[in-house]
């Protein structure tokens, strides 16, 4: 049952209270940030943001949660769904827990949209984690009232009151994170078995060895590249491998929290520090049994497409945060 629009409001406005309560006890006073990247509704909005970048960091310190809209110009729904937005109670429940960026489709920030999250119906209304970029939840279209639209978002706070709740969610659901220094659990307690990696193709190698530089560096490698670049011969790569490469402490270095996100579903939550390399991170997901030449590591938005030939480069100089989520996704 829809409520009266003045009821509505009176409902609406006393739960939100109550959860902004819950953020501040648990973040403190943060300021009411919502930006909008469509015209129409940005008129007048002081805190207007055009890079998704840049309102992911605000939205990170802010501790908030990140709902992204992508819809069409001209569609019935994406023009709802603007009025949708103007209402005061839908404006007072966002701004009040949430971070907001719209991009119409056309957008260059919508097309990347379209493709890193794979949307095919608009509008698409996505609530990311702003630290990683992943997506949390999404909005169902054939919500179309203020009232069932405001209990949607708020019930989602109600669930994740601040990433701390998520993160214990993922915990519960995949274990703790594998720290550079410690072994995990499971590999203990298999006693660290080694996982076989059939390599097949000539073409890999052919592609990758084409220069007498490159052929020579090849030939330097020692045995932990040789798992990597080595295509014709049955492999095997121990599962704490990957601490070798897994970078030390030291002055501005920091410590990145990484989440490995593979088809199957599984997720794996590693630590390394910003000075290891990419290394570490090859020899960790092949050490769950994945070819890279048969998979592709998702990284970062835009959606870049990790190679093995940057195994060198530090993973500081790849542009990893704090807290980064990488796909393992099957090559086409």
């Amino acid at each position: 049952m829809v409520l009266p629009q003045n009821m509505a409001q009176e409902h609406f406005l006393s739960r939100n209270n109550r959860n902004n309560s819950n953020h501040n006890g648990q973040n403190g006073n943060q300021p009411s940030v919502i930006s909008f990247a469509s015209s129409s509704i940005h008129e007048g909005n002081p805190y207007f943001l055009s890079s998704l970048d840049q309102i992911r960091h605000e939205a990170t310190a802010a501790k908030r949660w990140l709902i992204v809209c992508v819809k069409e110009h001209s569609s019935p729904l994406s023009i709802h769904l603007n009025k949708l937005l103007q209402d005061s109670t839908v404006k007072h429940v966002i701004t009040n827990n949430y971070f907001f960026v719209s991009y119409y489709t056309i957008d260059e920030e919508g097309q990347r949209l379209k493709m890193f999250y794979k949307l095919h119906q608009f509008p698409s209304l996505l609530i990311l984690d702003p630290r990683t970029g992943e997506e949390v939840a999404n909005i169902p279209n054939n919500i179309v009232d203020p009232s069932s639209f405001c209990d949607f978002l708020l019930n989602f706070i109600d669930r994740y009151t601040n990433f701390l709740a998520k993160d214990d969610e993922y915990r519960r659901s995949y274990g703790s994170l594998i720290s550079p220094s410690q072994p995990s659990r499971q590999s203990m307690e298999s006693n660290c078995k080694k996982r076989k990696l059939l390599t097949e193709d000539d073409d890999y190698n052919n592609s990758f060895i084409a220069s007498s530089s490159k052929k020579t560096k090849t030939e330097n490698l020692n045995g932990v590249d040789s798992i990597v670049v080595n295509g014709n011969k049955l492999t095997t790569i121990d599962k704490d491998e990957y601490k070798k490469f897994a970078g030390h402490p030291g002055i501005n270095v920091s410590l990145l929290n990484i989440s490995i996100q593979f088809p199957d579903g599984k997720r794996f939550n590693i630590q390394l520090y910003d000075n290891a390399t990419m290394k570490a991170l090859f020899l960790f997901i092949g050490g769950q049994g994945y070819n890279f030449r048969e998979f592709n590591i998702i990284f970062g938005y835009p959606k870049r497409i990790i190679d093995f030939t940057e195994a060198d480069k530090t993973l500081k100089v790849m542009g990893f945060q704090r807290r980064e989520l990488i796909y393992i996704d099957k090559r086409c």
